[in-house]
């Protein structure tokens, strides 16, 4: 009798446990949340846009999760550093691919960084989407990468077309900083002059980290241009202004978004006045709540108004949720296929839409540094 007791004992502990509300057999199992992975670069000489671009990019999220994340799933968020680095970016993606588990992935702002890490993705089918990488070499990375900042052929192409048709300027001389991005700019912008009759007299080479540029403003003054254009980092072209006007050069000086940086401001030393840059779209002036939320919520958090690198890596959360809240399934090849159908999705860096070759289509905007502000002087859509 003792023995059968035990046995019913062992039989009722058994059921127990089988029909108990805390078995995840019998009950449904709380979901995992989604894993995304972000590689994005935090030191190097991108780093101030990269900080940006990470506050951006949490700032998502947290609105994100606070409305109740994916499908009721909240986003783990898997972030690593490029450090401006191909082969730290390489390092990055494969620890986010093999140990982490993550199918889907934001990053890089570099261009450099962001081609070496896409064979790795499209190997593995895993969803890469770039919130800054801009070299018209993106289009042809891979079926599974997607960028949603505007390539260096419009940028380049947006800054010589102003020059020469509204500020009637017919030579120019270049300041190229050896690398992908600064490459890219200066190629686009050189194509645009030649095809409208202007004039490229000099181009003038320049290393990462060079901020010592006294030869090649030598030669700029020399070549007597009307204007320079200006393809560097934040770094190496704010040095390279304060050089130029302490060294008497009266034309104008045409760059790139990096002019909006605080630390360009704080090396050109009140030499920024009269810069005309291209940069992206910022939809300050949206109606649409998640948008005004994001200048809100990021303000708060962070003490400082969103610049475009905010923005995009703000864009590119939400476009990736888009995507795989709407996909046929969550998986990185329905997420992927999905990409590919959206069309104007309304972001804080204007409205993005993806070609056939996963690349963006929005407008970018003509500034001006005039009396302490960045002035908006025309906005150009593609």
């Amino acid at each position: 009798m003792l023995h059968n007791n035990k046995q019913y004992l062992i039989i009722t502990i058994i059921l127990f446990f089988f029909f108990s509300p805390f078995n995840g057999c019998q009950n449904a199992k709380k979901e995992e949340d989604v894993k995304i992975g972000a590689v994005l670069t935090l030191t190097g000489s991108l780093a101030d846009l990269g900080n940006h671009s990470k506050n951006g990019l949490l700032t998502g999220v947290n609105l994100i999760n606070k409305k109740g994340g994916i499908k009721g799933r909240k986003i783990s968020l898997f972030l690593e550093d490029s450090k401006t680095d191909p082969k730290s970016a390489v390092a990055a993606i494969t620890k986010l691919i093999n140990i982490d588990k993550v199918k889907y992935i934001i990053g890089d702002l570099s261009s450099g960084t962001t081609l070496a890490m896409a064979p790795i993705a499209e190997q593995s089918k895993v969803v890469l989407l770039a919130p800054g990488a801009s070299n018209p070499q993106m289009r042809e990375a891979g079926d599974f990468i997607f960028r949603n900042w505007v390539s260096d052929e419009f940028d380049g192409n947006v800054a010589a077309s102003y020059a020469i048709q509204k500020l009637n300027i017919k030579t120019f001389s270049i300041i190229e900083q050896q690398n992908t991005y600064c490459k890219g700019l200066s190629e686009a912008f050189q194509s645009t002059v030649q095809n409208n009759n202007g004039r490229v007299i000099l181009i003038t080479p320049i290393q990462d980290n060079s901020l010592n540029n006294r030869d090649a403003v030598i030669k700029i003054i020399s070549s007597n241009s009307e204007a320079v254009y200006i393809a560097t980092h934040t770094k190496e072209g704010a040095s390279a202004v304060r050089q130029l006007r302490e060294s008497g050069y009266k034309g104008e000086i045409i760059s790139n978004l990096v002019v909006e940086s605080p630390d360009f401001a704080k090396l050109a030393k009140g030499a920024m006045e009269g810069i005309i840059y291209t940069a992206p779209f910022l939809n300050e002036k949206a109606s649409t709540g998640i948008i005004t939320e994001f200048f809100k919520e990021y303000e708060k958090q962070f003490g400082d108004k969103p610049d475009a690198a905010a923005a995009h890596a703000f864009d590119a959360i939400n476009i990736l949720t888009y995507a795989i809240e709407n996909a046929k399934t969550d998986s990185s090849i329905d997420v992927k296929n999905y990409f590919y159908t959206i069309k104007n999705y309304p972001g804080a860096s204007g409205d993005t839409s993806f070609d056939i070759n996963g690349d963006i289509i929005k407008p970018l905007t003509v500034k001006k540094f005039k009396n302490g502000s960045y002035v908006e002087l025309e906005v150009f859509k593609p």
